[in-house]
């Protein structure tokens, strides 16, 4: 009897768990922080790999192309400088590069901005959130 329930409890943990799995584990002592637009259900660890894809992606449908720089045709990247806070927020933007002017800062800093929406798993050390900050390349090219 003490074995049949010995297992039920077992199937019955691991079931109730599964769902409720954290969804940004500790896998190593030092990881990078992860961006949350995967789909529902994403257990963000080492083997998460649609992250970065995702992030672009997201950045790509949300970027707008200041009229300004259309009109002079002013192509080139923008970096921009935020951190990621211990809860997966993001804040503190800054331009790294403002050589092109035309109103391109202004619109990388509004698209990376939007990566609020579904944040960020934190960067870890020692498995604790810590604040990270990260310098992410928004690129603008004519079509």
């Amino acid at each position: 009897m003490f074995k049949f329930l010995s297992i039920l409890f077992i199937i019955l943990l691991s079931a109730c768990c599964k769902d409720h799995a954290e969804e940004c584990p500790c896998y190593k002592d030092h990881q990078a922080p992860q961006y949350k637009g995967c789909e529902p259900g994403t257990i963000y660890d080492i083997d998460s790999n649609c992250s970065d894809s995702e992030l672009l992606h997201q950045l790509a449908s949300v970027v707008k192309y200041p009229h300004e720089a259309l009109i002079d045709s002013v192509q080139g990247t923008v970096l921009v400088r935020f951190d990621i806070y211990e809860d997966g927020s993001i804040g503190n933007f800054t331009v790294v590069n403002d050589t092109l002017g035309h109103g391109l800062a202004n619109a990388a800093i509004e698209a990376v901005m939007t990566l609020n929406k579904k944040g960020f798993c934190p960067a870890r050390e020692n498995c604790s959130p810590v604040v990270f900050t990260y310098t992410l390349p928004v690129k603008f090219v004519l079509q």
